[in-house]
């Protein structure tokens, strides 16, 4: 009896990010090129995978590296920040969602601990309303989240719906 052959696997390098969106004056496709250069870094051992998040503490589900800076030549700036799923995302939706990212700060600084998100398909909870005040558990204060208290909450951009993943943020609800 023949073995059946191998499935042929993508190379890491060719994974893309699929984005749409810019972010910090950066455009899709320089995001994409340092995504894909950041998972062939850690492929070949040069970068460690992210391992624990700088805001939360999370280590298990997904973790990813953040950059606020996705210039060229692509170096430590890409890999500077590991975050988890939901600290993430919630960066960079808090441009449209700034009540949600600044309440988010609040409750991680006073020892929050929310459910672990273990993929991008999970990313439509980060939009439903009422979750950031409902952790699972809280931990000791965790004290002021410096990194996360010193990026802008102000855009270049017009606004508009943004998009991630396939998936809309819906903008903060306004009170008249």
């Amino acid at each position: 009896m023949s073995a059946l052959p191998r499935p042929k696997q993508a190379h890491v390098a060719d994974v893309r990010m699929g984005l749409t969106t810019s972010y910090n004056g950066f455009g899709p496709k320089i995001r994409d090129d340092s995504y894909r250069w950041m998972k062939e870094e850690i492929r070949s051992g040069r970068v460690p995978p992210p391992f624990q998040c700088l805001a939360c503490g999370e280590t298990e589900g997904h973790l990813d590296y953040h950059t606020e800076d996705y210039s060229r030549p692509f170096g430590p700036h890409i890999h500077a920040y590991p975050l988890c799923f939901r600290c993430h995302m919630v960066l960079h939706i808090r441009y449209r969602r700034r009540a949600l990212w600044l309440r988010y700060i609040e409750q991680l600084e006073a020892g929050a601990v929310y459910r672990p998100l273990y993929s991008r398909g999970e990313i439509n909870q980060i939009w439903v309303g009422g979750w950031v005040e409902e952790p699972v558990s809280w931990v000791e204060p965790r004290g002021e989240l410096t990194f996360f208290r010193s990026l802008s909450l102000e855009r270049g951009e017009a606004p508009g719906q943004l998009s991630l993943f396939g998936s809309e943020c819906p903008a903060e609800p306004t009170t008249d």
